[in-house]
């Protein structure tokens, strides 16, 4: 997963915690505006999910930058499983 933020993002850092199905914390990351982060994050072999959380988040709207209402964080610039038989980018699932 490859995040950013952005110089003009309305807050001096973002913290980026993974929560491995549910459970704690497994790492935090810190990135300050202008900065990019690769994450690689091993999954279990069989189900289960990864949370990733994002703080703060900020409204376009509410700091004057324009009438986007929507709740908004870091970019994820690209986010993929990988495994022996080849890669799957998430992003592209979702257009």
């Amino acid at each position: 997963m490859l995040l950013h933020v952005p110089l003009d993002f309305p807050h001096q850092r973002v913290l980026i915690s993974l929560f491995p199905d549910g459970e704690k914390a497994s790492n935090t990351f810190m990135l300050k505006c202008g900065q990019s982060l690769t994450i690689r994050q091993t999954l279990p072999c069989d189900s289960g999910y990864l949370e990733c959380w994002v703080e703060p988040t900020f409204q376009p709207r509410t700091h004057g930058i324009n009438e986007d209402e929507r709740v908004l964080g870091c970019l994820c610039q690209t986010c993929r499983i990988v495994s022996p038989g080849g890669a799957h980018d998430l992003l592209v699932s979702l257009m």
